[in-house]
């Protein structure tokens, strides 16, 4: 991984929307590969160049100091995911179930998490 991609943060938003879709309904905390997940916040808060502190405590002035360097993109990486990459399923379905996934967590920038550097440990 490299500097600018040292943090990966996801919004819980994001995972109970997909969730909801049965098929994706396995989907676990860490399964995008998110290191950071973060309640009560829309994945539209970040923003790219910004930076943030997260802390133990709200309102806290200790913890680490980020900054969102780049919208994370869906990959076919997704695609091995065990709910997906199954064997239970004809590999022609394991393709549309992938392809749906990706289509899903695509909608938007940032939808599917953000990337950022550490600027204060």
């Amino acid at each position: 991984s490299t500097p600018d991609r040292a943090v990966c943060i996801l919004t819980s938003d994001v995972l109970a929307y997909v969730r909801d879709e049965p098929i994706f309904s396995r989907l676990q905390d860490g399964d995008l590969g998110e290191n950071v997940l973060v309640d009560e916040l829309s994945y539209t808060f970040f923003e790219v160049g910004k930076m943030y502190r997260f802390s133990k405590k709200e309102g806290g002035v200790d913890g680490a100091i980020i900054e969102i360097t780049e919208p994370a993109v869906p990959c076919a990486n997704l695609c091995n995911l065990p709910f997906i990459n199954t064997e239970l399923l004809e590999p022609r379905q394991r393709i549309e179930k992938c392809q749906s996934f990706i289509e899903k967590l695509g909608i938007d920038d940032g939808f599917r998490g953000w990337y950022a550097r550490v600027v204060v440990p």
